[in-house]
């Protein structure tokens, strides 16, 4: 299995770069990486099964729920929205990867 997600974040209308070599160490590739800036995710594994946007936060070592984005989090103020290819989703960290998919986080005003 190997698929290609585009990751965008946004922080208060700010476009948030994704690193490159997330997952990747001299020793080790992760399940889910990235090569480069380009907020493109690779997700390479043995076997086809599915892997979760969560996931991909855990091994960058960075919290993402529907409550809360690195350390901003909701409150009467502020929301985070996630949609994948333009239309908003609920699954948030649960979103299974898909192929191409165009994923967009955002925290902002209500």
């Amino acid at each position: 299995m190997h698929i290609h997600p585009q990751l965008s974040i946004l922080i208060n209308g700010g476009h948030l770069g994704i690193p490159a070599n997330i997952g990747i160490t001299a020793d080790c590739m992760r399940p889910i990486h990235t090569h480069d800036a380009s907020s493109q995710l690779h997700v390479e594994w043995t076997a086809a099964r599915d892997f979760t946007l969560g996931e991909f936060f855990r091994i960058w070592g960075k919290t993402f729920t529907k409550n809360q984005i690195f350390d901003y989090k909701t409150n009467e103020t502020r929301m985070v929205i996630l949609t994948v290819n333009g239309v908003p989703n609920q699954d948030f960290e649960n979103l299974v990867l898909r192929d191409n998919d165009q994923i967009v986080i955002e925290y902002r005003q209500r």
